[in-house]
């Protein structure tokens, strides 16, 4: 009820401020009409006609844009998403910032048919807003871009500097082939918050999560998780991440993770992860894989990280983490200095650590 109330009020300044412009250039008109008739010059009424017609038309283009449901596109005033075609114009306004205000299903055309959805934002034009999901969903994303070596793959594919908060992706079919990922290809000193993914992703190149294809240094993704089966067909497919150069706290991915090289979690870590686990089968062809983390540079760390050794088949994780037992994944006292007052949540012997914000259990 409260976001509905949230959605109306956006509605309701967008009209007021209309409405209260329109008036000013009715009173503009009347005024330079009273102005020429006292002194008999109409040039300063036509003047008058002309810079009350322009402001109108200012302000008709300053307001929200025509095709979203509101708001100007600020980060106090965020453009309101209520349709498909709505989010597919995200495009067109690259550096605004943006707001769900209802669940999206995105199996309808065109973004169900031929090479499905078309990320937002390339390398030469990036996104560079903010994405708010504000708590819906959006269902169904499809994109099958894996000829002529398509990168940059996801429902943004190239982000930087950009801020994605609680997106949650339901049911993706996502096949790409470098930098693939359910919600951000290539992220880019970005932030991304109590974010997640579902479904299924297959990357024919390297850098394929769950959630991220690759988080670039100076990218954090925080509170975040993803249970997306991942097929990396080309190398270095994570189910969280395929690879981070950056920060990566108090997350999970509980997806399987097969093909040529593979992490539960990232597949490489050259930067930083923080309280994170991993629970989902991994194998890779080349057995260049981990429970945790496949693989790591010198300079990247893990702390306070682990990995479930019964369900994801790995005794090792050459990129770092502790293993424990399913039995042992279950009770709060394995996961050393995690805040389970705040960031996590977790019933003792029945359920993995998920995070707070996430309804009942952890299911969607």
């Amino acid at each position: 009820m409260e976001r509905m109330y949230k959605l109306l009020a956006h509605k309701f300044l967008m009209y007021k401020r209309l409405g209260i412009f329109l008036q000013v250039t009715i009173f503009l008109s009347i005024l330079f009409r009273a102005i020429s008739v006292v002194y008999g010059d109409n040039s300063t009424f036509d003047e008058g006609r002309v810079l009350a017609k322009l402001t109108a038309e200012v302000i008709v283009r300053e307001g929200a844009a025509p095709v979203f449901s509101g708001g100007s596109g600020t980060e106090d005033d965020p453009y309101i998403i209520t349709t498909p075609e709505q989010l597919n114009e995200v495009r067109n306004y690259l550096s605004s910032c943006f707001e769900l205000g209802v669940d999206l299903d995105l199996d309808c055309e065109p973004f169900n048919t031929g090479g499905g959805w078309m990320p937002i934002g390339t390398e030469e034009e990036p996104f560079t807003g903010r994405m708010d999901g504000n708590g819906y969903l959006i269902s169904n994303l499809y994109i099958q871009r894996t000829t002529n070596n398509y990168k940059h793959i996801g429902l943004f594919g190239y982000a930087e500097n950009a801020v994605f908060k609680g997106i949650q992706l339901k049911n993706v079919k996502i096949s790409g082939y470098y930098y693939v990922g359910g919600l951000v290809g290539h992220n880019v000193t970005g932030i991304i918050n109590e974010c997640c993914s579902t479904g299924s992703i297959t990357g024919l190149g390297y850098c394929v999560g769950g959630l991220i294809g690759f988080n670039d240094a100076g990218s954090q993704i925080n509170n975040s998780y993803s249970r997306c089966n991942l097929e990396g067909i080309g190398s270095s497919s994570g189910g969280l991440a395929g690879k981070n150069d950056g920060l990566i706290t108090n997350s999970y991915a509980t997806g399987n993770v097969t093909g040529k090289s593979a992490g539960g979690l990232v597949w490489e870590n050259n930067g930083n992860v923080y309280n994170c686990y991993a629970a989902g089968f991994v194998s890779a062809t080349s057995k260049e894989e981990g429970g945790l983390a496949g693989s790591k540079s010198s300079s990247g760390t893990t702390y306070s990280s682990y990995w479930d050794k019964d369900t994801t088949g790995q005794s090792i994780s050459p990129g770092g983490g502790t293993p424990l037992t399913t039995a042992a994944m279950k009770r709060r006292d394995s996961f050393k200095g995690w805040d389970f007052t705040g960031a996590w949540r977790i019933i003792d012997g029945e359920t993995y650590p998920y995070l707070w914000w996430q309804p009942g259990t952890g299911i969607f």
